[in-house]
């Protein structure tokens, strides 16, 4: 392997428990029978693509409005609530020390993605950085976010490593032909890492290592 992109949310940083509880309260406020198993399917969609699917559940709110909603949400948890993942740093100072570029693909905005990274002290730290704004495809689980992160990063997807929290990122990364990994935090069990090649339960040093010797 030549290069490691990750997600940011749920990977990178300790949002997505955060995302996933005000997403959920909002959406059960603006669709009528929302639940946790249709709530799953929407779990690293872009905004796009989550107003699809709430709309064809019975979302009667223009697109704009509701971007806006996801907007006031996304500044809330990037500006107040998002740490880094716990062993996300020992991991990222290893990479840098490596020399191995880093990439990261999200399903955020760029204004959000800059939000979050000025927060923790991450601007520079990444070699090549994807929004799914960029995209003119489809979203995740989409293979298209992936490999315009792969083309940045100026390797092919197969050499590349993609680390992946949702059901629809790992889709999305392994539809690419990148290395998958599926990364656990403790508040995505639920979510289908079966299409991966290697499930992780959180950075640790074991765990960190095993993804370093991926490059060696």
């Amino acid at each position: 392997m030549k290069a490691i992109i990750f997600d940011m949310d749920g990977v990178v940083l300790d949002s997505e428990r955060h995302w996933d509880a005000e997403e959920f309260s909002l959406f059960q406020k603006l669709v009528p029978e929302w639940g946790r198993e249709k709530h799953k399917k929407v779990v690293g969609l872009n905004i796009r693509d989550t107003y699809k699917v709430l709309a064809k559940e019975g979302l009667q709110m223009p697109r704009e409005e509701f971007s806006a909603l996801i907007d006031k949400l996304a500044k809330n948890i990037y500006r107040t609530k998002a740490e880094l993942m716990p062993g996300f740093k020992e991991l990222k100072d290893e990479l840098k020390k490596q020399k191995i570029p880093i990439g990261l693909a999200s399903s955020s905005r760029f204004t959000w993605i800059e939000m979050a990274l000025a927060k923790l002290g991450l601007e520079g730290f990444f070699d090549a950085i994807t929004s799914s704004q960029e995209i003119k495809g489809q979203g995740k689980p989409a293979p298209d976010i992936y490999l315009l992160a792969a083309k940045k990063t100026g390797f092919s997807p197969k050499e590349c490593v993609a680390v992946e929290d949702s059901a629809n990122g790992v889709k999305a990364a392994k539809s690419a032909g990148c290395y998958t990994i599926g990364f656990r935090y403790g508040g995505n069990d639920d979510q289908d890492h079966s299409p991966a090649d290697l499930d992780l339960r959180g950075f640790t040093s074991k765990n960190n290592q095993k993804i370093l010797s991926l490059f060696e």
